[in-house]
């Protein structure tokens, strides 16, 4: 497998804590991960869906549903996701969903790391 080929799952929080800070940190080890030549899925993306976007910057916090989705389908499209990713890095910060999503990839027997200066050193084989 090439490493582009090779799909890694950002799970962190989203809504626990600041949406802003959150989906920056995301972002952040996203083009790390990039930079390093894999593939990334971030689930912070769905907060620029709909109603996500236009209420952020007004205080908004989502509640058990957003824009007629509910909170289980998201993490049912998001097991999905997880399913199909061969690494999942796990962002520091309290979140019940990025929990659920590691136990999933546990079950899965897919590798979690904490860091992703770790994930890329090991997967990649260069040190940064």
């Amino acid at each position: 497998m090439k490493l582009r080929d090779l799909m890694v799952y950002v799970a962190g929080p989203i809504t626990k804590g600041c949406i802003i800070h959150n989906v920056r940190q995301a972002h952040e080890a996203a083009v790390e991960i990039v930079k390093a030549g894999l593939s990334v899925y971030v689930p912070h993306a769905s907060c620029f869906w709909g109603s996500v976007l236009t209420e952020c910057g007004k205080g908004f916090r989502p509640g058990p549903e957003v824009d007629g989705v509910h909170y289980e389908e998201w993490m049912h499209m998001y097991f999905a996701v997880i399913r199909k990713c061969q690494v999942l890095l796990r962002l520091p910060g309290e979140s019940s969903g990025a929990d659920r999503e590691v136990q999933h990839a546990l079950e899965l027997k897919i590798p979690i790391f904490g860091c992703v200066k770790e994930l890329i050193s090991v997967i990649t084989g260069k040190r940064n």
